[in-house]
């Protein structure tokens, strides 16, 4: 199995099962290509959709980077 250091776990959440959908649309849309949700629950006051997401662009902070060393 091969590891790649930049995918990371994300979610989306919605207070309603319709909301959770039109943000999972935007989500792909956003994203730019088709999201694998891999985790799709309620938690008692909102629902929330787990996927992995590549991280690779997203700007990280000195501290952030010195810890990971």
């Amino acid at each position: 199995m091969s590891r790649n250091v930049n995918i990371s776990p994300d979610f989306v959440a919605a207070s309603t099962p319709s909301e959770l959908r039109r943000l999972l649309y935007l989500n792909q849309v956003t994203l730019g290509g088709e999201v694998k949700y891999i985790s799709i629950l309620h938690d008692g006051t909102q629902w929330v959709a787990w996927f992995f997401n590549d991280v690779s662009d997203m700007p990280l902070t000195e501290s952030v980077v010195k810890k990971a060393r």
